[in-house]
């Protein structure tokens, strides 16, 4: 493939930040695919900005199972702005549903399954919404990033802009090839690295990766790639944090999100719970990490025995920054709703 030179002026947008208590789903035995997932109420975390430790808060129970046929091994979740109450989802590369996005409800009605066109999944691990070359759009940003034989010269993000789909229908479609960017990303030090989460930052439009594994130095490695990019251009990877410097991100990180007003960024962990960070002003995401955030706890350990194997990757903020959502890997998987109430 032959690249093109990519240009590095980041853009910058206004944002928010909220603070909130922490709602966590859960699932006991014998709920049906589609019905509300019950349970007890349970201590949560409070969240507050900064800090290393969080309060016992209130855990609400609230979750659904998502009855989406494309739905098979998620790897990356994200909540749709331009339609209210839609979920787009990617499958690794295991999955029958390899190259297609995939749209379902809060609920977990299916909604959409679109062909990428031209697009390969060699290994999709995340996806991120974030903006683009049209900024009165959305565009989905599918990171093929994984790389797990630690071979691959350069990763690929595919972004294409954000398809409209009616809540009320359920569609098949295609997204024709040359509607699929083809943007290609090496790291600065020239190392083939494995990675699992991505995440756009909405302010500047600057595109975050963070490797899971453990180099020889024991650490975790946070790169930037600066906005705007370039269909067929190649992009680097500049390292702009590593664990040695933020303690709090030690561990082996699988999913990532920036809430849509860029005020905070979740990650998702390797069998530990989820990390949250709250944003000060506009400062770089890295910044944010830099800092101690709080620990946020997932669901695996909270869920009823048949669900505790099922591993989860994702992890998306809602469109209104409320809360965030995780799925895990299977058929007809849960859908649990963790809720950041107002302070």
């Amino acid at each position: 493939m032959e690249f093109v030179a990519a240009p590095t002026t980041p853009r910058r947008l206004r944002a928010s930040s909220v603070v909130g208590l922490l709602a966590l789903a859960c699932d006991p035995e014998g709920s049906a695919p589609g019905d509300d997932l019950g349970g007890a109420a349970s201590k949560g975390d409070e969240l507050g900005e900064g800090g290393d430790s969080c309060e016992a808060g209130r855990v609400i129970v609230a979750a659904k199972r998502v009855d989406q046929p494309g739905a098979l091994e998620l790897s990356g979740l994200v909540a749709s702005r331009a339609a209210p109450g839609v979920l787009w989802a990617v499958n690794d590369a295991a999955s029958d549903s390899r190259d297609f996005v995939v749209a379902f409800s809060e609920a977990g009605k299916a909604i959409a399954e679109f062909e990428l066109g031209g697009a390969d999944n060699l290994d999709w691990e995340d996806l991120s919404l974030g903006p683009g070359p049209d900024s009165d759009a959305d565009y989905l940003y599918v990171a093929d990033i994984g790389d797990n034989e630690k071979m691959r010269g350069f990763v690929r993000v595919w972004r294409v802009r954000e398809p409209t789909v009616d809540p009320r229908k359920d569609v098949k479609g295609k997204v024709k090839k040359g509607s699929v960017e083809d943007l290609a990303f090496v790291y600065a030090d020239d190392k083939a690295r494995d990675a699992e989460a991505l995440t756009v930052d909405p302010r500047t439009g600057d595109l975050y990766v963070i490797d899971k594994q453990r180099d020889a130095d024991g650490s975790t490695h946070v790169f930037r790639a600066s906005a705007p990019f370039v269909d067929g251009g190649l992009h680097i990877l500049e390292p702009v944090l590593d664990s040695d410097d933020a303690e709090m991100l030690a561990g082996t990180v699988v999913g990532a999100d920036i809430r849509s007003d860029g005020g905070a960024i979740l990650l998702r962990y390797k069998d530990e719970d989820n990390r949250l960070w709250f944003r000060d002003g506009d400062e770089p995401i890295e910044a944010t990490l830099a800092r101690a955030g709080c620990t946020v706890p997932g669901v695996d350990k909270h869920v009823a025995p048949r669900e505790r194997d099922r591993h989860i990757e994702t992890i998306a903020f809602f469109a209104d920054g409320r809360g965030y959502w995780m799925v895990p890997e299977g058929e007809k998987p849960p859908l649990f709703a963790v809720e950041l109430a107002p302070g």
